[in-house]
């Protein structure tokens, strides 16, 4: 019958035999890589802009998502409102109306530095001179003069 130091030191042996390391494959076992070119760059060669509104279907549900968290936030669900604006969020984050509507939710909830932060960061995705510019900046002014 093995004792406990027989135990400990055979315990103690596997740790220390799991603690080394492996030297690297020697330079023949690694892999070159394939000698090719990058294609030749035309000077005048345009890049074309990323698009990034969403599909047909994703920018249905943030309206769907965003409908019902101002629905929310009308009935005084803040948090839920919260939370619907969030998920139409992560679906289009360049949607400044999920901001907003964020932003709102922070401001019912007493969380006026955060509702700032996240307004003007849904300021910096709207148009100028659109419904969600001229309602985020609203609400800009009216935090201002919340903190003031």
């Amino acid at each position: 019958m093995p004792s406990w130091r027989h135990c400990y030191l055979l315990l103690l042996a596997l740790a220390a035999a799991g603690c080394t390391t492996l030297r690297p494959p020697a330079a023949s076992d690694q892999a070159t890589p394939p000698a090719s070119s990058a294609p030749p760059v035309e000077r005048d060669e345009q890049i074309a802009p990323v698009d990034t509104a969403p599909a047909a279907g994703v920018a249905l549900a943030v309206a769907q998502l965003l409908e019902r968290g101002w629905f929310q936030l009308g009935r005084g669900e803040w948090r839920a409102a919260l939370s619907l604006a969030e998920r139409a969020q992560r679906l289009d984050r360049f949607q400044p109306e999920s901001y907003l509507l964020i932003a709102s939710a922070h401001y019912r909830l007493a969380q006026h530095a955060l509702a700032v932060n996240i307004a003007r960061q849904g300021r910096s995705y709207a148009a100028a001179g659109s419904e969600a510019a001229i309602r985020l900046d609203a609400l800009l002014a009216l935090l201002d003069g919340a903190q003031n």
